[in-house]
This record gives C-alpha cells, sequence and structure tokens, in this order.
C-alpha cells in the first residue's frame, strides 16, 4: 500500500512543462472541431466494421491473417478512443469555460495509451508483414511451425514492450507537455539528456518500423509475382497465399502512410527545438 501512495502522490505531483498555459489557449475553431471529430467517428466506424466482418471471417475459418487483423483493429480502435476523446473534452468542454485537464492523470493517461496502442500497433503490422513472408517464402516450415501460440506468445511480447518503453516518461525520463490540439504528448527539450536520449529513441523506432515494414512487404510481393510466373508456365495454379496476402500487404502500406506524417513531425520538432 505504502508503494501504490508512493506512485500516486508521484504522478500526481510530476509537472507538465507547460501545464499552466492551457488555461490561456484559444477556444476551439469550427475547422477544429470538424477534424477531430472526423477523424474519431472515421476511426471508429472503420475498425469497428473491421471487427465485425473479421469476427464473422473466424467462425467459418480462423487462419492466422484473420486473427492478426482482428487484434490490430481491436488495437487501432482503443488507439483512437483514447487519442481523440481526451482531446475533443479539452478542447471543446473545458477549454471554452476556461477549465484545463482535471488532473495530471488524464494527461498522462492520454499519452501513455496513445504511444503505447500506436507502437503496439506497428508492432502487429510487422508481426503480419512477417508472417506472410514466412508463410511464401517458406509454405512446409510455415505450416509445421508457425501455430497461433507463436503468434500470441509474439504478440504479447510486443505488448510487454511498448509497455515498458511508454512508461519512461512517467517516472522522469522526460516531462510531458500539452501540444496545439490539447493532445498531451512529451515535451521535445533536448537541453535534458533524458530527454534527449528518449525523444532520438522514439524518432529512430518509428524511422526503423517504417523502414523495416515496407522491406519486408516489397520481399514478400517479389516472391509472389516469381512463384506465380513460375507456376504459369508450367501450367499449375498460383500460390493460394496470394488473397490474404495481397489483404496484409496493403494494410502495411496503408500503416506506413498514415505512420509517415508522425515520424516527420516528430523530426521537425527535434530539429525546431535544437534550433
Amino acid at each position: 500500500m505504502a508503494q501504490i501512495s508512493w506512485l500516486s502522490n508521484y504522478l500526481n505531483n510530476s509537472r507538465l512543462s507547460n501545464w499552466s498555459s492551457v488555461k490561456d489557449q484559444n477556444p476551439p475553431t469550427i475547422y477544429q472541431v470538424v477534424i477531430l471529430i472526423t477523424l474519431e467517428i472515421a476511426g471508429i466506424a472503420g475498425n469497428t466494421l473491421a471487427i465485425v466482418m473479421t469476427v464473422k471471417m473466424l467462425r467459418y475459418k480462423g487462419n492466422l491473417p484473420q486473427v492478426l487483423i482482428l487484434y490490430l483493429s481491436l488495437a487501432d480502435l482503443l488507439t483512437v478512443l483514447c487519442s481523440y476523446t481526451p482531446s475533443i473534452i479539452a478542447q471543446f468542454i473545458l477549454i471554452p469555460h476556461s477549465f484545463f485537464y482535471p488532473s495530471h492523470w488524464l494527461c498522462q493517461f492520454q499519452a501513455f495509451t496513445m504511444m503505447t496502442l500506436l507502437y503496439y500497433s506497428s508492432g502487429m503490422i510487422v508481426i503480419m508483414s512477417i508472417e506472410r513472408l514466412l508463410a511464401i517464402k517458406m509454405p512446409v516450415w510455415y505450416k509445421v511451425n508457425f501455430k497461433r501460440k507463436t503468434v500470441y506468445i509474439f504478440m504479447a511480447i510486443t505488448l510487454i514492450c511498448c509497455v515498458m518503453f511508454n512508461l519512461l516518461p512517467l517516472f522522469g525520463v522526460c516531462q510531458l507537455s500539452i501540444h496545439f490540439n490539447s493532445t498531451c504528448f512529451w515535451d521535445w527539450d533536448l537541453t535534458n539528456p533524458g530527454t534527449k536520449l528518449y525523444s532520438y529513441t522514439v524518432v529512430f523506432l518509428s524511422i526503423i518500423l517504417v523502414v523495416a515494414i515496407f522491406i519486408i512487404n516489397i520481399i514478400t510481393i517479389t516472391i509472389v509475382k516469381r512463384k506465380n510466373k513460375i507456376a504459369d508456365s508450367q501450367g499449375r495454379r498460383p500460390i493460394t497465399e496470394s488473397r490474404a496476402t495481397g489483404v496484409l500487404v496493403s494494410t502495411g502500406f496503408l500503416f506506413i502512410i498514415s505512420w509517415l506524417p508522425f515520424s516527420k513531425l516528430w523530426s521537425i520538432n527535434m530539429l525546431m527545438t535544437k534550433n
């Protein structure tokens, strides 16, 4: 109980770098209202539809690609809810009435859950990409060794790593700050050694993940095309994994497109802060 009390007091007393300035933010514009609400509605609707369709498919045929898509959709849905909902509450309900985040807990919760789920989603995409590459390149080994239990183990390891990494800001490695759209995020204060190391690690990881997903999917596409070409020349049927591979590869590239703005924004913020 003493440890829990200490943790509670520590998190409540840890200051954000620009906490007091939140009171001075201007009321939201119509443009901000439309953008945030549209993003949340689209994210909730799209991921809910994907979850419903995947669950229906799993009733008839529970392949690993469908399992991976289901958990990715769940992670993305939670990301949308944890990222946009607190911002909408703060920006459109609290700030216009001269209020701000009711406690540091809400801000810390948003930053932690948002980044944990974002990295977990990217980890899921990497697992999906590797799963497809193994299914195409080594089909016999894949069927014997790559079971659903194996995927669950990798998913659990990925989640634990994401949680541990994103807990570091809550224990003083770097400060959090409230950004222009009332989103809690860490402060790009590169004068602090801990913040500098953490910031560079975040940008490095985001770039590595994007590059890894891109390279693995390109290799997978190349192998699929080569095998289909050989099968066609020999009068055989094309490989049976082509459809599932196409869906998961497309998901990977869509993730890269959506992830790149975050990577560039983080790099720009670091450079601007450094200069």
